[in-house]
């Protein structure tokens, strides 16, 4: 790795903890607030498709990464124009280490959502 990006990934890393660590307290919602509107319009007008991501929201929380991702990537087909659907299976795929698929999905996102969230997991993508 370059040397001048060993701190930049380090101080991205202690910007996405501690951003984490602010957002667990008792009255925290479970995604950002925009997702979570995005969400409530998918229980609305595509209901599978919502309990797809939540079914993989679940396996997320269990660490079960492999598990959650054939289910990302078919809310993703459901509803392509999702930024919150791309931005989610974006990163799954940039744990999961398969860097080229998670650009594409960063790039989805990035083109229907242009949040800083979008934004980081675009970057994340693109260190890793």
């Amino acid at each position: 790795m370059m040397a001048w990006l060993r701190p930049t990934k380090s101080l991205l890393l202690a910007a996405v903890m501690l951003t984490a660590a602010g957002a667990h307290g008792a009255d925290a919602p479970r995604h950002h607030n925009r997702d979570e509107e995005e969400l409530a319009v998918l229980r609305t007008g595509a209901p599978q498709t919502a309990a797809l991501v939540e079914r993989a929201e679940s396996l997320l929380g269990a660490g079960k990464l492999a598990e959650a991702e054939p289910l990302l990537a078919e809310a993703a087909r459901a509803i392509p124009d999702s930024f919150m659907i791309a931005r989610r299976h974006c990163q799954v795929l940039t744990e999961l280490g398969r860097r080229s698929s998670a650009i594409d999905e960063c790039n989805r996102a990035l083109k229907s959502g242009h949040m800083a969230m979008d934004r980081l997991a675009t970057v994340s993508a693109l260190m890793t």
